[in-house]
């Protein structure tokens, strides 16, 4: 495993491609989020879209159908074990917000320079089109530059 990607990592931004060029900010233009990767072979990812609704009732169980939609397509998380080469990352999901995940794999293909990770999904299909997603990354323990 290449000791360069362990560390936990601060979302910049988050940025989706479809293949005739149009990009779309599916988490809004400020969405957070953190990715941490242990030396033993731990992940965890977590991306947070901006500008989320609270619920109206602060019981977490008592949300309304639309405030649990609007609260699951404006956050991702899961976690799990990793295994990495030089030029991608594959995450071997065992718990996830979205379900469908769980027991998956998931490939992800980076690029370190400096403070900063740029990283890059293999298309997929969302909402009926096909797509890639753009993330850069940066160092928690380094001051953006």
């Amino acid at each position: 495993m290449p000791d360069s990607i362990v560390g936990v990592w601060r979302l910049l931004s988050y940025e989706s491609r479809k293949p005739d060029g149009i990009t779309a900010l599916p988490y809004g233009g400020k969405a957070s989020g953190y990715l941490i990767y242990t030396a033993e072979g731990f992940m965890s990812v977590t991306i947070v879209g901006d500008g989320r609704s609270t619920f109206a009732d602060p019981d977490r169980f008592a949300g309304t159908p639309a405030e649990y939609s609007r609260g699951m397509k404006s956050y991702v998380s899961y976690a799990g074990r990793y295994t990495a080469s030089a030029t991608h990352v594959v995450h071997h999901i065992e718990l996830s917000q979205f379900p469908n995940w769980s027991g998956t794999d998931e490939v992800r293909y980076f690029e370190i320079e400096g403070t900063s990770m740029r990283m890059q999904t293999p298309p997929f299909i969302l909402g009926g089109v096909e797509q890639t997603a753009h993330l850069v990354w940066h160092r928690a323990n380094e001051i953006l530059p």
